[in-house]
C-alpha cells in the first residue's frame, strides 16, 4: 500500500480542521479512502503529528548465513538432492527443522537453481 505524502495529510486535516465537509466528502475530494481521513484524524489528535506508522518489517530468514554456507557446500557435492533431502540434512546438522518453503526461499535467494535431471525423471518412472 502506498503511503501519502506529508503535503496530502496536511491539506486533508487542515480542511477537516476550517470544517471545509465531512470526513466523507474530504475523502471523495482529495481521492482518499475514509478510513484514511478517519486514522489520520485520529493520530492527529491522539499524538500530535500525521506522520505514517514505520514499515512492520518482515521475519528473520529461516536459514542463517551459516546455513547458507553449509547448502552451498552441500549442493557443491551432491546436485541431485531434493528439497526434503536437503532439509533432513540440515536438520541434522544443525538441529534446527526447516520446512521446504523455506529451503525454497534461501536457494533462491542464493541463486542456486533446482532442474530436474534426466536420471531423477526416470527414477520416480521406474518407481510408479
Amino acid at each position: 500500500m502506498k503511503v501519502y505524502s506529508r503535503d496530502l495529510r496536511a491539506k486533508v486535516l487542515k480542511a477537516y480542521n476550517d470544517k471545509e465537509g465531512s470526513m466523507r466528502a474530504l475523502a471523495e475530494h482529495f481521492m482518499v479512502s475514509l478510513s484514511f481521513v478517519f486514522t489520520l484524524i485520529k493520530r492527529f489528535n491522539e499524538n500530535g503529528h500525521i506522520n505514517p506508522k514505520p514499515h512492520g518489517g518482515c521475519r528473520n530468514p529461516a536459514i542463517d548465513e551459516a546455513g547458507c554456507k553449509y547448502l552451498i557446500k552441500l549442493i557443491e557435492r551432491n546436485v541431485d538432492l531434493t528439497l526434503e533431502e536437503l532439509c533432513s540434512l540440515y536438520e541434522k546438522e544443525f538441529s534446527k527443522k526447516v520446512s521446504k518453503s523455506a529451503m525454497d526461499r534461501t536457494l533462491k535467494k542464493l541463486n542456486i537453481t533446482r532442474k530436474k535431471r534426466r536420471c531423477m525423471i526416470l527414477k520416480k518412472r521406474a518407481s510408479v
